[in-house]
């Protein structure tokens, strides 16, 4: 409610994860109280059902005046860095853009995007729906990769994911 959210014109496709995403950055509640971290800023939506139309949506973002890019969409190279991270980190660097990309939830390897060297990679912690710190723990499903010679250790950070909000509460 009230949050300024800008799509492309090609994008007729909804998400819930994308619902729930977008209102812990700029949501705002029927009451007009701030949920999302910046609840002032403008969000540029763009869903990229797979790879090849994340290019585009990229490209459109920049284009756009976008200067931080969020995803979650998962890649087919988990695990690698290839063709496609190259292409991120060319875009961080060339376009002054900065990079956030979900770790992946194959229990074993970040996505290709999270492997970007300018892309933040985030993986999922889960407060098993508890203020108590101590049962506070990383998801058993979230991606990690361990620092090698050719790669960092990822993901970044952590964020909370499980027992956040049900969609119906936004």
């Amino acid at each position: 409610q009230g949050s300024t959210i800008i799509t492309r014109d090609s994008d007729t496709t909804t998400s819930d994860h994308a619902t729930v995403v977008s209102a812990m950055m700029v949501g705002r509640t029927q009451g007009g109280s701030n949920i999302g971290v910046a609840p002032d800023a403008t969000l540029y939506s763009c869903i990229t059902p797979d790879i090849t139309a994340l290019y585009s949506g990229i490209e459109w973002l920049i284009d756009s005046g976008v200067n931080v890019i969020n995803g979650s969409l998962s890649s087919e190279k988990e695990g690698e860095y290839g063709d496609v991270s190259k292409w991120l980190d060319h875009v961080a660097v060339m376009h002054d853009v900065h990079l956030v990309f979900a770790a992946g939830n194959s229990y074993k390897f970040v996505n290709s995007l999270g492997l970007a060297y300018n892309a933040i990679a985030v993986g999922s912690f889960n407060s098993n729906n508890s203020i108590t710190l101590s049962l506070y723990e990383i998801s058993g499903f979230s991606s990690y990769v361990e620092a090698t010679t050719d790669r960092p250790e990822k993901p970044n950070i952590v964020a909370f994911s499980v027992y956040i909000w049900n969609i119906e509460q936004i």
